[in-house]
């Protein structure tokens, strides 16, 4: 009787053997000398504690890298051989989780070498290094492994990727397995045709895969009205575009061919099929997990289809993908130095899931198990060791079959029991790297009586060696769920758009790039637009919302201020207001405030300041509009190290009007720039990545940004704050200040009860009957500051999982065409907010903070009190309150004929009056005032008549009537 080839690979060392097999607590009956790896890493790390030394690696691919620290032996150590032995079976594990472009290595130079040479051509783990190329869709660039030390080290990144979960409109789905091909035919998520098609995936003529598939989809095609998009699922690796970049179900086309011929496979299908409707393909075991999320509502899911061989998925706790290749069958399970090789690695491993978690683990137990079967199906039978799998499909059908007779169930029972310790113990695995709380089990193995038996089995190793993960929901695809579920999820894949947008998108796009509007801008808008024409409801009304009941408070805060963190932070300023307000014409932040410096002086002293202090370049930029940022940099070139041009700034996007009859283009031939507006100051974000800001930053190394607005004297940059974002890990961060009922108008933070996310609150997104409860301060305490801390790559993960665009809470702003004449176009102008990005990030926070640092300048009341005493500069350049006003600002009410900046001007020719000692000052009418007025307590000036002047002297709680 032949047997399965020798694998290529050294034999185990024997430091690795003492300290890597280790036997369960709950054994496989029919493979006993089953060494779980997860038990081995355990078992390592006892006897590894407390070792100085360390390896880290790092695997980088094209949309993210995978980092890993292993504690290791002395390189003349008796046990090194172990920490190099499980090194190279993490890195592989890891390798087959996420893909990667190549391997860096920091540690121990020994352990580095051998590891160096076992993933290089020729090396224990050449299969991995010949694979990853083609998995990574560049056959053309070999994967290289290189030692460098730990700071060279990439960080951990993911990409999740946000899928279509509704199956409007028409859809075709496909999915392509080792057996079938299954097509169905959705309409508005109903299947309205399904049928599989058998096919030989050994064939290595392209043609041949392209012509089957195309035939079964035609007549599918066939059963809808039209066809707005297609989705589809096939085994192995796909690219990002659908690329069929490594999908074994083509495993016998030559290499130059599949190249040529089925790396575009499924773009061409569709464009021949179909023309230019929106296309998705994805690994087949995503979709179960896709259709898992969907049928049980929550998320954190594992997908294992124990099919062919172990197929598996993941969505996170958003219900998206990771953007993992998930290939679990190439895992090794099993330690076991006599394990059975797999005819995918052709010899090159042993212990590979492959032959534990599908119908591989089940049929060469068969004959143990004693179940007949012909002479041929008797593992390791070379009939058994080939990728063909219809002997394994019989083989599995008479395990059944004994299975449902009573005088072999006792036997038989053993089977699934071990397939069940198989599972059990590969899950406890998984979980090191996936947060699993629920697992969808799908494939033949897993049916029957003997199924059940299988997953009580995996759940009791569970709860004996691994409580932590006993918790563990376990879920079974009934038919409903295979015939209907994962085709509808398949089909859900690519999003279509809106008919009511597709109506009227193509002018707004040929708008804005006629215009030269980045496409992130044009993204940016064409969602907003979405919102408004798919009639969605844009306020957040009380039901949805749960206070927020307690936040980190700055003056409790415990962690060390970092100097050394400055080095990646960004500091930025909201430049983009020209204060009109305040009867401005140029941006608001040239304003004079206090000795001369106005606020862009103060800001950019500040800044200067603080790179002497802590010997730091320290990053700087502005985001202004096209109406500010001329003046703001002509009035910045004095500071010479602030920087120019685009390292110093980047300009907001402006965005249509819309018509508010039709949704149209808001049109005015008279003045062309009435068209646009600005989309608010949510525009940051698709603003800096339209400008290439973003990725300027990321690639000098920055990582985290703090952000206020300029006219925000208050918003300086803070040692403290900064380590507590660092330290928090969080992807988002806003300051808030407690409400007081002078802020009650005003936005406030809360709770969604849904998500369980924080969420931003503006007056305008709130139904009028629930206006009592949003003035409620003593409920809802928190506002926006709009002082925030953002992780750049954490912003830069978000666009790339929703398409380039932050999907922002959308206002509407009535207003008319030419804001002139009240009686043009009425128009609505979209419109975000930048603090509202905080419902956009998972695990996003907040930091209530003195209100010193929340010190805006919004109307000449505000730039009345900062230019007195009340008002302090410090060596620094920092405005604060003086400490006698013990953080009470002066409460200032200057009458409506003072509300641009010039009349105010009249009204202190020789500066303001002294308001040290001031709690309230009220002036009515036409007055100025002498030097020397001191004001103490609450004062009123009154004047009916012509102007007059308030002469010098000290007026204390008191009405003077002029």
């Amino acid at each position: 009787m032949a047997f399965s080839p020798a694998p290529r690979t050294r034999p185990m060392p024997e430091a690795a053997m003492k300290l890597l097999l280790v036997r369960p607590a709950v054994p496989a009956p029919l493979d006993p000398n089953f060494a779980p790896l997860i038990l081995a890493k355990k078992n390592y790390l006892k006897h590894v504690e407390g070792t100085a030394y360390f390896l880290d690696w790092a695997l980088p691919r094209s949309d993210g890298c995978g980092r890993y620290r292993l504690p290791v032996f002395e390189e003349n150590h008796e046990n090194v051989e172990a920490s190099i032995y499980l090194a190279g079976v993490l890195i592989q594990e890891m390798i087959w989780q996420r893909s990667a472009s190549g391997l860096l290595l920091s540690g121990p130079p020994k352990i580095c070498e051998a590891l160096k040479k076992a993933f290089s051509p020729g090396g224990d783990y050449e299969f991995e290094a010949m694979s990853m190329p083609n998995v990574c869709g560049t056959p053309e660039k070999p994967f290289e492994v290189k030692i460098v030390s730990l700071s060279m080290l990439p960080e951990n990144k993911d990409t999740p990727q946000k899928c279509g979960k509704d199956a409007n409109g028409c859809r075709l789905a496909f999915d392509l397995g080792k057996s079938d091909i299954k097509t169905v035919a959705v309409q508005d998520n109903q299947v309205v045709y399904s049928k599989e098609t058998e096919w030989d995936v050994t064939n290595p003529d392209p043609d041949y895969h392209y012509n089957a598939i195309m035939a079964a989809l035609k007549i599918a095609k066939d059963a809808l009205p039209r066809v707005d998009a297609i989705g589809a699922s096939a085994t192995g690796t796909v690219g990002a575009n659908n690329e069929a970049t490594w999908c074994d179900i083509f495993p016998n086309v030559p290499p130059a061919v599949y190249k040529a011929k089925v790396v575009d496979i499924f773009n061409r299908m569709s464009r021949d099929l179909c023309g230019d409707v929106p296309l998705k393909v994805i690994n087949d075991g995503e979709v179960t997990a896709l259709a898992a999320v969907q049928k049980i509502g929550k998320g954190n899911i594992l997908g294992i289809s124990m099919g062919s061989s172990e197929g598996g998925g993941y969505a996170n706790a958003e219900g998206n993908l990771m953007g993992w290749i998930n290939e679990m069958c190439y895992i090794k399970l099993d330690m076991n130095p006599e394990a059975p090789t797999d005819p995918w690695t052709k010899g090159a491993h042993r212990g590979i899931s492959h032959m534990y978690l599908g119908q591989r683990g089940a049929t060469k137990l068969a004959a143990k198990a004693g179940v007949k079967v012909p002479e041929n199906y008797v593992y390791p039978h070379p009939d058994m060791c080939t990728i063909k799998h219809e002997d394994h499909a019989q083989c599995l059908k008479l395990i059944q079959k004994a299975m449902s007779d009573p005088s072999q169930e006792p036997t038989v029972k053993q089977l699934y029991v071990t397939v069940g310790v198989y599972l059990g113990y590969a899950l406890a695995q998984y979980s090191e790297f996936y947060n699993i709380e629920h697992v969808m089990i799908l494939g033949r193995v897993s049916k029957g009586k003997g199924g059940d038996i299988m997953l009580d089995t995996a759940k009791h190793v569970l709860e004996t060696e691994f409580p932590q993960y006993s918790n563990i929901q376990f879920h079974t695809a009934d038919d409903h769920f295979k015939a209907v579920g994962q085709c509808i999820a398949a089909a859900a894949l690519p999003s279509i758009m809106d008919p009511k947008l597709k109506a009227v998108w193509p002018v707004y796009q040929k708008k804005m790039e006629a215009e030269g509007c980045s496409t992130a801008a044009i993204e940016a808008f064409k969602y907003n637009l979405g919102v408004l024409v798919s009639g969605a409801d844009v306020m957040i009304p009380e039901t949805r919302l749960d206070p927020v009941k307690s936040l980190p408070v700055y003056e409790n805060l415990q962690v060390k201020p970092d100097a050394s963190l400055l080095k990646k932070t960004l500091i930025l300023k909201l430049n983009g207001g020209l204060g009109t307000g305040m009867g401005l014409d140029k941006a608001k932040s040239l304003l004079p405030v206090t000795n001369g410096n106005s606020f862009l002086d103060l800001i950019a002293k500040q800044v200067d300041s603080m790179k002497k202090e802590f010997r730091t370049d320290l990053k700087f930029m502005l985001m202004n509009s096209f109406s500010t940022s001329k003046d703001t940099l002509d009035a910045l070139r004095k500071y010479k190290d602030l920087g120019t041009g685009s390292d110093l700034e980047f300009v907001q996007n402006k965005a249509p009007k819309v018509t508010a009859s039709d949704f149209s283009p808001a049109g005015w031939p008279a003045d062309k720039s009435c068209e646009w507006c600005p989309p608010g100051h949510g525009d940051l974000y698709p603003a800096m990545l339209g400008s290439g800001t973003l990725d300027k930053l990321l690639a000098q190394g920055y990582k985290y940004m703090f952000v206020s607005n300029s006219d925000n004297l208050g918003a300086t940059m803070d040692l403290k704050i900064l380590a507590h974002f660092a330290t928090t890990g969080a992807p988002f961060m806003m300051e808030v200040a407690e409400r007081t009922d002078a802020d009650k108008k005003g936005g406030h933070l809360a709770m969604d009860k849904k998500t369980k996310g924080l969420l931003l609150r503006e007056s305008a997104q709130c139904p009028d009957a629930d206006e009592k409860e949003f003035q409620n301060v003593s409920k809802y305490k928190f506002f926006n500051t709009n002082n925030l801390w953002v992780d750049l790559e954490a912003l830069k993960q978000q666009f790339e999982i929703n398409g380039g665009s932050l999907p922002l809470p959308v206002m509407k702003n009535g207003k008319t065409v030419d804001p002139r004449d009240k009686a043009s176009t009425k128009v609505l102008q979209l419109e975000t907010a930048m603090g509202a990005a905080i419902e956009c990030f998972p695990g996003a926070t907040a930091l209530v903070i003195p209100r010193s640092r929340f010190a805006p300048v919004k109307t000449t009341n505000d730039l009345f009190a900062l230019r007195s005493d009340a008002y302090m500069l410090t060596p620094d350049y920092r405005i604060t309150l003086a400490p006698a006003r013990n953080g009470v600002p002066p409460d200032v009410k200057l009458d409506g004929m003072y509300k641009f900046v010039d009349a105010m001007e009249k009204l202190i020719p020789m500066g303001p009056p002294s308001l040290i000692d001031c709690k309230k000052i009220v002036v009515e009418g036409d007055i100025s005032f002498a030097t020397g007025v001191v004001v103490k307590g609450t004062v009123t000036f009154k004047n009916a008549g012509p102007s007059k002047q308030v002469p010098a002297g000290v007026y204390a709680d008191q009405t003077v009537t002029l």
